[in-house]
């Protein structure tokens, strides 16, 4: 996670108006979120959290925890419940587009195994499967959004990592 973290904070620094981090988020508050939610988070999910309370890269929103300039945790999660009650301490979103796509923790019953998924449709159970770890996703992710950074500085402009202007092999979450 180390190495995600630096490249993270190198994206911040070589694009600060397109990545936005925040102070990091405090232990006990987390672990109050993880109580009211009835959910564990993940060691990796810490780190990040640990690391910037929420982050902005693009229009992707790495929820937050009473972060006041980003979407809470709570209520991104208790929202996206409140729509589709199969999703319930299941499917664990820690960030979400303007159009709505969540990238989340999909746990399996035992909630100590996991995949990260991709939901388009909180009103469907259908997901794709982005990464076996917080790690694995954030590896896939942040090459996607360095390549799309680095084309937009180009005057085009790409936003999101599915766009159709994006080489196959950026595109593909393999």
């Amino acid at each position: 996670m180390k190495k995600i973290l630096e490249q993270i904070k190198d994206l911040s620094l070589q694009y600060p108006h397109k990545v936005t981090l925040y102070p990091p988020a405090d232990n006990a508050l987390i672990k109050s979120y993880e109580k009211l939610l009835n959910v564990v988070f993940d060691e990796q999910l810490l780190q990040l959290y640990l690391f910037s309370n929420g982050i902005s890269l693009m229009d992707y929103c790495i929820s937050g925890f009473k972060n006041r300039k980003l979407i809470d945790f709570f209520n991104l999660n208790y929202s996206l419940w409140e729509g589709n009650l199969l999703l319930k301490e299941k499917f664990i979103s820690f960030m979400i587009t303007s159009k709505g796509d969540n990238f989340g923790l999909i746990y399996e019953s035992n909630q100590k195994t996991y995949v990260v998924g991709y939901i388009n449709n909180i009103y469907s159970q259908d997901y794709l499967i982005v990464g076996n770890s917080i790690e694995d996703f954030f590896t896939k992710f942040l090459h996607k959004i360095s390549y799309i950074l680095s084309v937009n500085e180009k005057d085009n402009y790409i936003e999101y990592i599915d766009d159709e202007f994006l080489p196959i092999d950026i595109r593909s979450w393999q």
